[in-house]
């Protein structure tokens, strides 16, 4: 047997579910032990590759275990790892097709359903967020001297949600070991940023219209365009526009949240 053969029966017997069968018949590539099988041998393998990929997905989706409980949650895990297995070098990338995947299998989350999408998408943002390009921040002495016609990108580790449920209480109150999380839905609809700084990963719940100007400029619209198309359906008066755009840009550039267009990759 090639090399690469032997690599590639390794390798397919490894990503099999932990009860099925072998498709190739282990001795043809691994040798017994005197105390060990080639199939037995071969099951410390799978059962350790298993582990680890399960162990990785519990770390990545902590809030979704609150939302969903401890059975249901293994459940998922173990069905999705099984539709949907690595296809990247890296543990990272394990859930990220697992929202189009939950929508598909619905049953998988049952009643909490709508809640576990949100949840899904806010963790998925946060590993994301955490090690995203960070770009030269623009400060406010820079932010002051903009022109209607200026535009600005967003820091590429910065990710907008619209979400229904409190997500990012739950996702803490996860974080924190605390298991009496509020999984009732929102009256309105919740604007979040997620967002990293000083190396840690950050949830921001802001207004409708800071989220608005964000998601405009992130598009590529110049700022005054950003601006008109945001208050056009606001309920703000003019007064109450001018606070919420300095204070927003005072926030901006604390967080070093601009940059110049065209930086990020």
């Amino acid at each position: 047997m090639q090399l690469s053969e032997l690599q590639a029966c390794m390798a397919q017997s490894l990503f099999l579910p932990i009860d099925s069968e072998y498709q190739n018949d282990p001795k043809a590539f691994i040798k017994s032990s005197a105390v060990l099988n080639a199939h037995e041998r071969l099951d410390i393998y799978r059962r350790s590759y298993w582990s680890r990929i399960v162990d990785s997905f519990y770390e990545d989706f902590p809030g979704l275990q609150v939302v969903l409980g401890e059975k249901r949650f293994n459940s998922l895990s173990y069905a999705y790892l099984e539709d949907r297995p690595s296809q990247s070098f890296t543990l990272r990338d394990l859930g990220q097709f697992l929202e189009q995947w939950l929508i598909q299998n619905p049953h998988h989350a049952g009643e909490q359903f709508e809640c576990a999408l949100d949840m899904i998408r806010l963790e998925w943002a946060h590993i994301m967020a955490f090690d995203a390009q960070e770009c030269p921040p623009l400060g406010i002495a820079e932010l002051a001297t903009a022109g209607a016609r200026t535009r600005f990108s967003l820091q590429p580790y910065i990710k907008q949600l619209r979400v229904n449920y409190p997500v990012d209480d739950i996702r803490i109150a996860a974080d924190d070991n605390t298991k009496n999380a509020n999984l009732s839905r929102s009256t309105e609809t919740i604007h979040l940023i997620v967002h990293r700084h000083e190396m840690s990963v950050h949830y921001l719940t802001i207004s409708q219209e800071e989220w608005s100007i964000l998601a405009h400029l992130a598009k590529g619209c110049t700022l005054e365009s950003a601006i008109l198309e945001t208050f056009k359906t606001s309920l703000l008066d003019e007064h109450e526009q001018a606070k919420l755009i300095t204070a927003s840009f005072h926030r901006w550039a604390q967080l070093g949240w601009l940059c110049q267009p065209g930086e990020s990759t």
